[in-house]
């Protein structure tokens, strides 16, 4: 099952929150939050600001994680949202983030 464009746009658009160090999220690489493109969900163990903006490591909630992906947007979201997002995603192929 994937998610419709309406809920992309929905989850696009209350991106906004401030995400801090430990916060549950969804990051993607692409604000679109397609479910095609590289994401995790998980919890921020690193924040890395640039001229470019923040990037985003997410790990576990002991604030191990193991890739060094970045990813460039993170929304906070609930426990709920997060397994919502899990099911229905699950065997969604997701190509490697780069």
């Amino acid at each position: 099952m994937r998610l419709s464009i309406a809920t992309r746009v929905r989850w696009r658009r209350s991106a906004q929150r401030m995400v801090s160090l430990g916060d549950y999220v969804l990051a993607t690489k692409y604000s679109d939050c397609d479910p095609q493109d590289p994401w995790r969900v998980g919890f921020v163990v690193r924040i890395i600001t640039d001229k470019r903006g923040e990037t985003y490591i997410i790990g576990e909630q002991d604030g191990t994680w193991n890739d060094f992906r970045e990813y460039r947007h993170a929304k906070k979201i609930t426990a709920d949202e997060g397994r919502a997002w899990l099911e229905a995603n699950d065997g969604t192929e997701r190509p490697e983030a780069k």
